[in-house]
């Protein structure tokens, strides 16, 4: 998916983390929502450090990828979500994910835009490839994955890489942020969501997704197919 390069993603004079501090303010986080991929505070990201939860982490920090073993994290996103705009942006309300649902070892909650690693033979049969990227919120019903009904304002993490990525998570795979969902907002507000060190982000351009991207038709069409198939 291209994007438009001149998106300015320079964060000069943007309050960057305390290496001292571990989280960083919440306070200082950026309050506006966005429907992209994001991950919700306390979902553990694996590092070469171990398992971290994803509001300990830092720009520097090495995240496992997939396909790159460990890569750093360039910089880091956080909003936060009211019910209000559960309401308004019902992508934004949280998909639980049980122990097992996607391989993982420990329950997983992201927002229903952010999509996650699914490996299928019936992937293969239906898209010419076993493996592929659905969005959570296509998910739910599948395996026990259910969206949470609790109202809970959540805080929400972005991970920016130096290119898409497919990164883990309690022995499961999700994406990182990928650049071509967020022209108009990285255009308008670059300073509300994203946080870096000295790293000078705006020389990142993403051009491709780590997978093929599902939409919510494609991937119902995928679950029905795998209804009871334990090679999901």
């Amino acid at each position: 998916m291209p994007i438009d390069q001149s998106m300015p993603l320079t964060v000069e004079n943007t309050p960057v983390y305390d290496p001292a501090v571990r989280p960083p303010d919440s306070g200082q986080m950026a309050q506006r929502p966005q429907s992209v991929s994001s991950i919700l505070a306390g979902t553990p990201i694996t590092t070469d450090k171990g398992d971290l939860p994803i509001e300990f982490l830092q720009p520097g920090d090495f995240i496992l990828s997939k396909d790159d073993n460990f890569v750093p994290l360039r910089a880091i996103g956080s909003y936060s979500v009211s019910r209000w705009d559960m309401v308004r942006q019902p992508e934004l309300r949280p998909i639980v994910f049980p122990i097992g649902s996607i391989g993982n070892e420990t329950e997983l909650r992201f927002c229903g835009m952010h999509r996650v690693f699914l490996t299928s033979v019936f992937a293969d049969m239906i898209f010419g490839t076993p493996d592929v990227l659905a969005p959570a919120r296509s998910c739910v019903g599948h395996r026990g994955i259910f969206e949470d009904a609790r109202k809970k304002p959540p805080q929400y993490y972005q991970l920016l890489l130096d290119r898409h990525e497919l990164i883990g998570s309690a022995n499961a795979w999700s994406e990182s942020l990928f650049l071509g969902d967020v022209p108009n907002q990285t255009q308008e507000h670059p300073r509300d969501w994203i946080r870096a060190n000295d790293f000078d982000v705006a020389q990142i351009l993403h051009t491709e997704t780590a997978r093929m991207t599902l939409d919510q038709r494609e991937s119902r069409v995928l679950f029905n197919k795998m209804n009871g198939d334990s090679d999901a």
